[in-house]
This record gives structure tokens, sequence and C-alpha cells, in this order.
């Protein structure tokens, strides 16, 4: 979940990206997500700020863009 925390008083949510399929044991493909790392735009590959989602059970590592400019 993503949330506009501008005004810490009023949070608004801005997304919410769920990749997971409960239809899988484990569910899938991202399962435990344990670290969650922002990536800077100036630092980032794609000029684009990221979150890197390190995922425990299923051993998966998912990036995310932030942003849609």
């Amino acid at each position: 979940m993503v949330f506009d925390v501008s005004d810490p008083s009023a949070p608004t949510l801005v997304q919410w990206a769920n990749n997971r399929d409960y239809t899988q044991t484990p569910p899938g493909p991202d399962s435990g997500p344990e670290v969650l790392s922002f990536v800077e735009a100036h630092d980032s590959p794609t000029r684009r700020p990221l979150v890197v989602v390190s995922n425990e059970v299923s051993g998966t590592v998912t990036l995310y863009g932030v942003g849609g400019r």
C-alpha cells in the first residue's frame, strides 16, 4: 500500500499493489515479503524511484516503479 502522508493527520491511500495469486500454495508469485528498500531516482537504472521487495518464502525479488511521470 502506498499512502500520501503530506498531511500526517489525514493520510490518503494512493495505490494498492498486490500480485499474489491465492490459488497457489504458497500464494505467489511472491510470498513472505521480508525486506523493503527504496531506490531514489538518481540511483535507479530507469531514472524513476523504485521500491525493491525481497520475499522470504518464495525466494523472489520484486521491483515496483514509483510515480507515473
